[in-house]
């Protein structure tokens, strides 16, 4: 699942897209005690932008703290969400276990999944209790977590059949004051959100990946798509003019690739055709080149492959293309026997 987050100091800048992006598994994630976003309209404008979202057809995650009633005027949490039409409390600091396991009674809740004893979750449950984690996104650089910590955490939530979220960063409307990325995981910060949404979903296996910081661009929207609907990793490249006829191409990667390059099996085809392919670019292999071997290689000339660990340059071997920084992390999470699809830049 892809969510989006909407605050209301940035509704206005988002509300027209949200539209266009709406599907029946997304969710929209927002907050209501951020601190630097009250002002004397605060609650009008919250329940103008609960219900445009939820009459969008969004379900609404809000996250709340004692701070949040006081501001709202309210001492029910639940009644609260009521009133502004949200489906799911993710509760912040300040309510007791108690308080906690009474709103689960009455509201499904997302819980804090970085700090939650596995326990406290599993005792609401079988309280009757309707809870999930959620993760929180880290606006200072430097203090989000560790791939290591995140995975720990997860696994040792699904093991009792607990769902996840998590955030990645946007690219388009980075949430004030700092501006540097909502993301869960600090390696994500300054990648591409599509890139840190297939890392989230192949590597981390976690349930709902949400955009911390708005929404994302078109184009990362629609690799995204893309990946969600037909299970197929796009990689944007930067071709050589004379391979751009690659664009949109859909490769399968060959079973037997090893760890340091992968493979594509149909352009074995081209080469078995006895297609000779002349001396082109020749350089160092970094990570994320595409290469292609040239009439050199004799009856390999054709072969496509795409570089995951840097390797010295060879003169049978073109270099045709190369995958931008920002896009690198996708190079991990393609699996061999499994498709890709080329996106020219």
């Amino acid at each position: 699942m892809l969510g989006w987050s909407v605050f209301i100091s940035q509704f206005d800048l988002v509300k027209n897209n949200l539209p266009l992006l709406f599907t029946k598994e997304a969710m929209i994630f927002t907050s209501l005690h951020i601190t630097e976003e009250f002002d004397p309209d605060y609650t009008k404008r919250a329940f103008a932008m609960c219900h445009a979202l939820k009459d969008m057809g969004y379900d609404i995650i809000a996250d709340v703290s004692p701070k949040t009633l006081t501001v709202f005027d309210e001492k029910d949490a639940a009644e609260l969400a009521k009133k502004l039409r949200i489906s799911m409390l993710r509760l912040d600091y300040g309510f007791s276990f108690k308080e906690t396991a009474a709103l689960s009674q009455k509201i499904p809740l997302c819980l804090n999944a970085s700090t939650l004893k596995t326990g406290d979750i599993i005792e609401l449950q079988k309280q009757g209790g309707k809870c999930l984690a959620m993760h929180n996104y880290y606006p200072r650089p430097e203090t989000g977590l560790d791939g290591k910590t995140f995975k720990k955490i997860n696994r040792n939530l699904s093991r009792q059949r607990i769902k996840v979220f998590s955030f990645i960063p946007g690219d388009t409307f980075l949430r004030s004051p700092l501006h540097e990325g909502l993301p869960t995981l600090e390696k994500h910060r300054n990648i591409s959100p599509y890139a840190a949404y297939v890392e989230m979903v192949k590597k981390y296996g976690v349930t709902g990946v949400f955009i911390g910081d708005g929404i994302i661009s078109s184009q990362e929207y629609k690799y995204i798509q893309t990946f969600i609907l037909e299970d197929i990793i796009t990689v944007p490249i930067v071709l050589e003019k004379d391979y751009r006829y690659l664009h949109e191409k859909i490769f399968t990667i060959r079973s037997d690739s090893p760890n340091r390059l992968l493979r594509f099996q149909e352009s074995r085809d081209y080469a078995a055709q006895g297609n000779r392919i002349p001396v082109g670019i020749i350089k160092e292999r970094i990570k994320g080149a595409l290469t292609i071997d040239n009439e050199n290689y004799l009856r390999y000339s054709g072969e496509i492959q795409l570089i995951r660990k840097t390797l010295p340059q060879d003169n049978r071997v073109n270099v045709i293309g190369q995958v931008p920084a920002k896009y690198l992390p996708l190079l991990k999470q393609i699996k061999n026997g499994k498709k890709i699809k080329i996106q020219a830049l």
